[in-house]
């Protein structure tokens, strides 16, 4: 479990209803489906307590909201991908926009190494990248945003 400032994130327990109940909910949802092929993989699959490469499930007002998957840091981008998916009964309230925003900051914070944090999204989910643009991220190719850790800009000028 990590505590971000508003939200909580939670490992995923197969032996817990509520977390099954959550996961049979995404995995029903087409709009989830249609962008986030095999994320019930990376639920699932979670062993050990490394960071990165580790998918949690996103804990708002004592709710499970969602779910979030953080990449394995790739040296060679200097930069970790991110992956979330919101339950469709908790859209529309900013929970994805403090989702990022506050695992942007955790993620540059406590691992001042990450140079850049990147996310995929497709051109014509309006929504999401809406949230991205608000929480700073820029369009770099393709269908991919990131965003720099300005913490690791200042360190390396020093």
């Amino acid at each position: 479990m990590i505590k971000l400032d508003s939200l909580t994130l939670v490992d995923f327990d197969k032996n817990s209803k509520e977390h099954l109940g959550l996961l049979k909910k995404l995995v029903k949802d087409e709009t989830i489906l249609k962008r986030f092929q095999g994320f019930s993989q990376y639920l699932l699959h979670n062993y050990g307590s490394n960071f990165f490469n580790k998918g949690f499930l996103i804990d708002y007002d004592n709710k499970l909201v969602g779910f979030v998957h953080i990449g394995i840091y790739n040296e060679l981008e200097d930069s970790v991908y991110l992956r979330c998916a919101i339950d469709k009964d908790f859209r529309g309230n900013s929970i994805a926009k403090l989702t990022l925003a506050e695992l942007t900051e955790y993620i540059f914070n406590t691992y001042p190494f990450v140079g850049k944090i990147r996310l995929k999204i497709a051109d014509d989910n309006v929504a999401s990248l809406r949230v991205a643009s608000d929480c700073g991220y820029v369009w770099e190719e393709k269908d991919y945003y990131g965003k720099i850790n300005s913490l690791k800009e200042n360190k390396s000028k020093r």
